[in-house]
């Protein structure tokens, strides 16, 4: 058991935010820079030509995945907070220590047994002199319990949590190497008016590409297994109003249940290629159900999903391939 204060998990996340800021800032101007270079008639030459190839291939590309490893670490802090509030303790200053309330477990025990203790002793002419050392203990035990309560959702939390934080930390620490080698790494050849690159840029990006992934949840396995179905992004409104998604998989024009990669098309959805699914509005799935029913389209399918969705800890509406998280 361990101890969390969402206090600095949240200051952790304004510091994040800070960085991230100042990071976009430069990164922007390197890719006009970058453009320049690309553009610029007055260089020519073979070694010229080949190293704006080069940059004008690699840059933007990789430029926009730090653009979205910074995305993706606040987007996941920010909900972890969420969940927290959620699933435990609302108070915005939250501290939780395992070992203490464990402690209050303990306590709730040894309440009941002096409670207990107590009952027995207690005869109708005795009730009334004990009455007090009778509420006290009644007041201990309320307390402990409020505590015992705020353990197990704790331990609940913590354990469908329990490998949030490494793959968000290698996110974020690949984001800082990569924008070590863009800073430090890069250098410009005046007598040939070309860039060069150091050897560390490549793996560099490539650990920062993987980084991304995994804390994405992405699975290239499961990846190749969502090939075989259509994939539906659902756009609708929640109970709310505001705009969300829910995830659909089909083959042969009829809805199928695979619990595998349903949860995992709900948790990566975001994330994937705009080309591997299809946007359709719920009126276009109701209209489906109508004409599918008779090859298994069931509308309390449907409803589960919406279920799902005014549970989770925040929405998600995908249009024309961009993101944004909504709710």
């Amino acid at each position: 058991m361990s101890r969390i204060d969402i206090g600095e998990v949240r200051h952790f996340l304004t510091i994040l935010k800070q960085a991230n800021a100042e990071a976009r800032v430069w990164l922007l101007q390197l890719k006009q820079t970058v453009e320049r270079y690309v553009q610029d008639d007055s260089l020519s030459g073979k070694a010229v030509e080949a190293s704006k190839s080069y940059f004008e291939a690699s840059y933007p590309p990789l430029i926009e995945t730090i653009l979205q490893a910074f995305d993706t670490s606040e987007a996941l802090l920010a909900q972890y907070i969420q969940a927290f509030h959620s699933q435990v303790d609302p108070s915005p200053n939250a501290r939780i220590d395992a070992v203490l309330l464990g402690q209050a477990m303990e306590k709730v025990k040894s309440i009941r047994r002096k409670q207990e203790a107590l009952q027995q002793s207690l005869s109708g002419a005795t009730a009334g002199l004990y009455e007090g050392r009778a509420q006290s203990l009644r007041l201990d035990f309320i307390e402990a319990v409020e505590q015992e309560k705020i353990l197990e959702k704790y331990l609940q939390f913590e354990q469908s949590h329990t490998h949030f934080f490494e793959p968000l930390i290698e996110l974020v620490q690949a984001a800082k190497r990569a924008i070590d080698v863009l800073q430090k790494q890069v250098h410009f050849n005046e007598e040939t008016g070309t860039y060069t690159v150091a050897k560390t840029f490549a793996p560099a990006m490539k650990s920062l590409q993987d980084s991304l992934q995994k804390a994405r949840g992405i699975d290239p396995k499961l990846d190749e297994q969502l090939e075989d179905y259509e994939i539906l992004a659902v756009v609708y409104k929640d109970n709310t109003g505001k705009d969300a998604v829910m995830w659909v998989l089909e083959k042969d024009g009829v809805r199928v249940q695979n619990t595998k990669l349903q949860r995992y098309i709900e948790q990566t959805g975001r994330y994937q290629d705009a080309e591997k699914y299809t946007i359709i509005t719920l009126a276009d799935l109701d209209k489906k159900n109508h004409q599918s029913v008779a090859k298994g389209y069931l509308l309390h399918e449907r409803e589960s999903v919406f279920r799902w969705h005014r549970e989770s800890p925040a929405s998600l509406c995908v249009c024309a391939g961009m993101e944004r998280e909504v709710g």
